[in-house]
């Protein structure tokens, strides 16, 4: 079986940590923690980090699973989003796991593994089966909010996954010849589940800074509670196209929500059907590509219109 390669990034949010490896520490033999050296923002501003921090973590790893890599991540010629693929790929490098035989699998300090021990299962499931580049994407649910006595989950209509752990490549930089599969696992994003001191500096920093506009959005995000959430849908500030139909409000702090969420979803076999769909999928996306596909396709899409 393939060796499990876990890469988590660090920032300013490093707090969160402790419940990100509390999910998948067990069942990971590979853990390596990226933080930028100067402990500087992919925007190039400074935070607060403290220094025995990391030190309390390594103390509590009685299995020897961690190392940390830390690096120069802020590059003032790139935008943000650009020093977030670099910096996955210099850790994707640093582990070593294009060499090894291992899954790479990456996530941030604020994600936390829904069963990851099933999750591991599946991917050495899908190794028996398919031997080439692959990306699996599990499903990402976003806390919205943190409100009194509770949180306020994004949900969306049309399921949103995400690329975590990959052979070839790693989470925004995959192999040009990748098959990408959905598995129905759940990654839980604390993302905008913050006080408003980090959000405001999330926001300004973080890989869409320059996507939106994040004043306007962080004022509604303010006006959000329990009680208006059920009536506001298509909410994401990247546009409705990118999700979050509707707004859910959950009692409970994340430790709650997280056991909820472990409950309600059993261990789920691997269907070998979900790697022949990947296939299909990446012949026909390799057709659209090609210079026949894009000759050929808008013909198609015309005489199909004309029936």
């Amino acid at each position: 079986m393939r060796a499990i390669h876990v890469g988590i990034l660090l920032s300013y949010d490093y707090k969160y940590l402790p419940t990100c490896l509390s999910c998948i520490y067990d069942y990971a033999d590979k853990i390596t923690l990226a933080i930028d050296k100067n402990r500087l923002t992919w925007n190039g501003e400074k935070y607060e980090f403290d220094e025995s921090f990391l030190q309390k973590v390594l103390d509590k790893d009685t299995a020897h699973k961690i190392s940390i890599y830390e690096d120069d991540f802020a590059i003032p010629n790139l935008t943000t989003m650009q020093c977030d693929c670099r910096e996955r790929k210099l850790l994707y490098e640093f582990m070593g796991s294009s060499d090894l035989d291992a899954w790479h699998i990456q996530i941030d300090s604020d994600e936390y593994f829904i069963d990851f021990r099933g999750f591991v299962n599946c991917l050495h499931d899908i190794e028996k089966s398919y031997t080439g580049n692959i990306t699996v994407m599990p499903k990402l649910v976003t806390i919205f909010r943190k409100v009194e006595n509770g949180i306020i989950i994004a949900e969306d209509t049309n399921s949103v996954f995400f690329p975590v752990a990959s052979i070839g490549g790693c989470r925004f930089n995959p192999a040009k010849d990748e098959i990408k599969l959905k598995v129905p696992f759940i990654v839980l994003h604390q993302s905008w589940g913050r006080d408003e001191t980090e959000i405001r500096f999330k926001i300004e920093n973080w890989g869409h800074n320059r996507d939106f506009d994040t004043n306007a959005y962080f004022e509604f995000w303010r006006s959000v509670n329990q009680y208006n959430a059920p009536y506001i849908h298509d909410c994401h500030p990247l546009g409705k196209k990118s999700g979050w139909n509707k707004l859910i409000y959950k009692q409970g702090e994340i430790e709650n929500i997280i056991e909820e969420l472990q409950s309600d979803n059993s261990p789920i076999g691997f269907n070998k059907s979900l790697i022949r769909q990947a296939k299909r999928n990446r012949a026909i996306q390799t057709l659209k590509e090609s210079t026949i596909g894009k000759r050929l396709i808008p013909i198609v899409k015309y005489v199909l219109r004309k029936r």
